[in-house]
């Protein structure tokens, strides 16, 4: 079934590769021909688990059902770092992660998502890879594109997960700035995905308001409910976006105009773009991520008002025993026998108290 997770036994590993940049590791499991499993490893963090499992869960409800992240148990992580330990070299960077007495992390595994790609248009010897980057800008031009990553931030300016765009201003950044990447991933089409993007990694170690365990409400929550400041947060968003792009490729020596060959209604053509004014090249679409961020945190309020309805547990009363008549002779043998210990009540599903106080501060 599409979106499910594998088990990672023990043995069960017969391929693996990982990044250079990041602890992020491919999978192929039982002679697989292709991977099935990522593995990820999120800097470790009070109440990670938690956040992580509901950071995944509102995602795949809300935008993509093949957003599905889960903790990994002792015996998977195991099985993954003796796989990853014979498989990488020592002192490399897919080495040192998993390596005895490294850096803990808090280690996860996700399907592996066909046909996916990201906006990173910057090659690993750190220069601007000019064929990515018309590639990006043909992807970015398209109303949906934006209409769907609006849907995606909703549920990230929830989770408070600033490792897309940042949603809550800290540092240098305002919300709304172009924070990863990487972490723009596009879907391939013909391959049935339901959208062009998805809104994979929901969670962000090193956020400040995402931990949805314990934490509350904070300013950046206002862009899911106030049309203002979600006006002003996607209109960022878009500029940041092909500011970006400019100053990569100036500082990377392009000048003059980008021309990308593109497929239209008449035939093939060519689209000029002037270099030094292109920041304003996706300022059209800054309506179709505010429709998707409105259309995300509906979604999102719906789901997690039904969540709650769902966890709240009913009253009943139990029905009244007629009393047992007392036996006139009190002698042995003419007590009845005990009645059996009842069973101990199923355990009561909760919605985290995080999550609770995000709703109560936007008013859900």
């Amino acid at each position: 079934m599409a979106g499910t997770v594998p088990t990672i036994a023990p043995g069960a590993i017969t391929g693996i590769s990982g990044l250079k940049t990041r602890p992020v590791y491919f999978l192929n499991l039982n002679h697989s021909a292709t991977p099935n499993v990522v593995v990820k490893g999120d800097a470790q963090k009070t109440d990670s688990d938690v956040s992580i499992k509901w950071g995944s869960k509102l995602m795949k409800n809300v935008q993509n059902s093949l957003v599905n992240t889960k903790i990994m148990t002792p015996t998977e992580i195991a099985a993954f770092k003796q796989a990853a330990l014979a498989a990488f070299a020592n002192n490399t960077p897919q080495y040192d992660p998993v390596k005895p007495g490294g850096q803990p992390f808090c280690w996860v595994k996700m399907p592996y998502v066909a046909g996916l790609s990201d906006a990173d248009f910057i090659d690993e010897d750190s220069s601007v890879n000019l064929k990515q980057v018309k590639e990006l800008v043909k992807k970015l031009s398209d109303d949906t594109v934006w209409s769907e990553l609006g849907r995606v931030v909703a549920v990230d300016i929830f989770n408070g997960n600033g490792d897309r765009f940042a949603v809550d201003a800290a540092g240098v950044s305002k919300p709304g700035d172009w924070i990863n990447r990487g972490n723009i991933m596009f879907l391939a089409g013909g391959l049935g995905h339901t959208t062009p993007v998805i809104g994979l990694d929901t969670f962000d170690p090193s956020s400040q308001v995402g931990n949805l365990n314990t934490g509350g409400g904070h300013e950046g929550l206002k862009v899911l409910t106030d049309s203002t400041k979600r006006k002003g947060f996607t209109e960022n968003c878009v500029r940041s976006v092909a500011r970006q792009i400019k100053l990569k490729l100036l500082q990377s020596g392009h000048h003059g105009n980008l021309k990308i060959a593109v497929q239209g209604s008449d035939g093939p053509g060519v689209i000029t773009i002037p270099i030094d004014t292109m920041e304003h090249l996706f300022d059209p679409y800054a309506v179709n991520m505010d429709f998707g961020i409105s259309l995300g945190a509906n979604q999102l309020k719906q789901y997690l008002q039904r969540k709650v309805q769902q966890y709240t547990p009913a009253v009943a009363t139990a029905p009244s025993r007629p009393s047992s008549p007392v036996p006139p002779n009190r002698g042995a043998g003419m007590f009845p026998p005990p009645r059996p210990a009842a069973p101990p009540p199923p355990a009561v599903k909760t919605i985290p108290q995080g999550i609770l106080n995000r709703m109560a501060y936007l008013g859900w």
